[in-house]
């Protein structure tokens, strides 16, 4: 794992205020990115194969490159999101079949759940057109 994986990992650790934190505590404090770099080509003979394919148990066949492109896309909303920019103009529905896509990957119940709830297609379809 390279260095910067090491030293978020310790950050993730220190999040948790915790004197002896759990591999549970320091999971649950990763960032989105962390998780997102792991599925990056370098990781795919070692970490892909040995354990990250697991989280996706529904993704058949099993290859990393598939689900790595939706989460880039998903990566690059949600630091949109946090820095406060304009989402308006992108294409949300696109957007929306990533997340769906990538919860099928997990947990196929779990994307059901989502998309019944979902209100970015009303959303969407009641925003005003700009040009």
């Amino acid at each position: 794992m390279r260095t910067r994986a090491r030293k978020d990992i310790a950050i993730a650790r220190a999040r948790t205020r915790k004197p002896s934190p759990t591999e549970g505590h320091a999971v649950a404090e990763l960032t989105f990115g962390f998780w997102r770099y792991l599925l990056a080509r370098r990781y795919q003979d070692n970490l892909w194969r040995l354990a990250v394919r697991h989280a996706f148990p529904h993704l058949q066949p099993q290859t990393r490159s598939v689900v790595e492109k939706p989460l880039i896309s998903l990566h690059m909303l949600r630091n949109r999101i946090a820095h406060l920019e304009p989402v308006h103009r992108r294409d949300l529905l696109d957007d929306r079949q990533d997340i769906l896509t990538v919860l099928g990957y997990i947990c196929p119940d779990t994307r059901d759940w989502y998309q019944t709830g979902c209100r970015i297609p009303d959303t969407v379809k009641d925003r005003p057109h700009t040009r």
